[in-house]
């Protein structure tokens, strides 16, 4: 990162100390409320990227995205879309074998589920709940002392019905499609089991094949990683197959799983940096303003257009920003915020369960 700007961050951070103003800048994060900040600024074409940090991470250090896997996932569907995949406009119905379109439905919103579109699932219009709770809690796949995990992970498909050994409760239609906001990443989990139906591939490699492999985001994958993977962060493999970031609590006190992991990839299972997530939206708003961008101007246009609530397709919106936050609980909050005018940008990730206060 540029010297002169990373100064100025330094003293942004240190103003805002609890602790003596003398402290370093990794200390007073602590104290603030977490061990690493990783965080990147899009200034026109160029990405700066810093790792602040009480420990052993770098800028090649991968963090649980949270939420923001969900606009991420909104960009393959438009990817698609493109191709004449899908249809942002067409039901559920079209995609998904009558039984499992009936399964999101109760006694009281039975026959309604048909009338889901792919749109109403990414702007959260669709009438589906989250998943009865606030969200999903992760699964730990740390091994015990006798070597056995200590959960089991679900599939997607288990987690959305609730099934054993899901930990969250069905996924299920409350109200008409189209009419209410209700934020749901059950919604983004039905469109991934879309998107892997007509595509009769997993959404990991998809998400590979049309967006990050073009886009050159060597450092973002959906993909569930091993437990063996997780603890393997030797300064030898930064950019290998480790180097995950650890979950902590508060600046201080780490959590008891190091690594929590989501089936949900696709609305809660994005490991990434900020320089990466910066790299997307560089190409987002490109592709707004020409039609030789990643996408064509008028799709772009489209995903960023509001539904209801402030929420286009996936992506918060705002006159003049597009962006999403990110909480996976416990030990990761993010940030992500873009300008729609320019090409600016900042993403934070922070590997706590308080973030930076």
């Amino acid at each position: 990162m540029d010297t002169e700007l990373l100064i100025k961050l330094e003293r942004l951070i240190t103003k805002n100390a609890r602790i003596s103003s003398h402290a370093s800048v990794t200390s007073v994060l602590q104290d603030l409320g977490t061990p690493t900040v990783s965080l990147a600024i899009l200034d026109g074409e160029k990405i700066l990227h810093h790792c602040f940090t009480a420990g052993s991470d770098d800028t090649n250090t991968l963090f649980q995205a949270c939420s923001i896997s969900k606009p991420v996932a909104s960009v393959l569907t438009f990817k698609l879309i493109e191709a004449g995949k899908l249809s942002l406009h067409a039901s559920i119905a079209e995609y998904l074998p009558i039984s499992a379109v009936e399964a999101l439905e109760t006694i009281a919103t039975k026959g309604m589920a048909k009338f889901i579109t792919i749109s109403q699932l990414l702007s959260h219009t669709s009438g589906l709940e989250t998943s009865g709770s606030q969200g999903f809690p992760g699964y730990d796949v740390s091994k015990n002392a006798n070597g056995h995990y200590r959960a089991a992970l679900p599939d997607l498909a288990e987690a959305l019905e609730g099934q054993w050994p899901s930990n969250t409760l069905p996924i299920r239609l409350k109200d008409w499609p189209g009419y209410v906001f209700n934020y749901s990443g059950g919604g983004i989990g039905v469109l991934q089991l879309i998107i892997e139906a007509v595509m009769d591939a997993p959404f990991v490699e998809l998400m590979d094949e049309y967006v990050f492999k073009p886009l050159g985001m060597k450092r973002s994958t959906y993909v569930i990683p091993e437990e063996e993977d997780l603890n393997e962060s030797t300064k030898e493999d930064r950019q290998g197959s480790g180097n995950y970031a650890r979950a902590y609590y508060n600046g201080y006190t780490s959590c008891e799983a190091a690594h929590r992991v989501n089936p949900e990839q696709s609305a809660a299972g994005l490991w990434t940096t900020p320089s990466d997530l910066l790299t997307l939206v560089s190409a987002i708003q490109s592709s707004l303003r020409t039609d030789t961008g990643f996408l064509p101007k008028k799709l772009a246009a489209s995903m960023l257009t509001e539904v209801q609530s402030g929420m286009a397709h996936a992506w918060f919106v705002t006159p003049d920003h597009f962006g999403h936050g990110g909480s996976n609980m416990p030990g990761w909050k993010c940030n992500l915020l873009a300008s729609l005018n320019n090409k600016r940008a900042l993403a934070v990730m922070t590997n706590s369960a308080e973030g930076v206060k």
